[in-house]
């Protein structure tokens, strides 16, 4: 037996069934960090990558300054 605390998408990606609960208190998360040389041309899957990147993090998500917000 025992317990780890993980991601939703890894505790029902397919293998060994576990069961899954909801931790509310305290509410959980995680940062995520994405560093890049602004000076040098990035390949079409990067400049995608970061498309994506702004489109789905709110300004709420955000730390002030990150360059994803422009």
């Amino acid at each position: 037996m025992g317990v780890a605390i993980l991601p939703r998408s890894d505790a029902v990606a397919p293998g060994a069934e576990v069961a899954v609960v909801a931790l509310v208190d305290p509410r959980l998360s995680r940062d995520i960090t994405l560093a890049w040389r602004q000076d040098r041309r990035h390949p079409p899957a990067v400049t995608e990558f970061l498309a994506l990147a702004r489109s789905t993090f709110t300004e709420r998500d955000l730390t002030p300054g990150s360059p994803l917000e422009g």
